[in-house]
């Protein structure tokens, strides 16, 4: 997995988390979630690997109000629904994730 962005880096909306989601997870976990239901059980695993990642606990106030959460524990969920929305909705998402891969590789040289 690629390291965590730096603050000032961190995804400001919902669509920006879904793609650093989708850029940053393998693609075996991207699978098992596009099997979800919804986000009930991922609280403690994808949800606070997205807690953590997305800086919903360090200072990302932008990406917790844009939810309309008060709360970085609450934040986490809708995040995890829109990621299961768009690996449903999207069945070419490998092709999207080689390209945000591959813009951000290109961009760090």
């Amino acid at each position: 997995m690629e390291p965590m962005p730096k603050k000032k880096n961190y995804p400001k909306t919902v669509p920006a988390a879904v793609e650093y989601c989708l850029k940053t997870l393998n693609v075996g976990t991207l699978k098992e979630i596009a099997l979800l239901e919804d986000d009930a059980g991922t609280h403690f695993g994808l949800g606070m690997w997205i807690r953590n990642n997305l800086g919903l606990w360090r200072g990302n106030r932008e990406l917790v109000e844009a939810m309309g959460w008060c709360h970085p524990d609450d934040a986490s969920g809708p995040i995890v629904t829109a990621l299961i929305q768009y690996l449903r909705e999207h069945p070419d998402w490998q092709a999207r994730r080689r390209a945000l891969r591959a813009k951000k590789t290109s961009t760090e040289e």
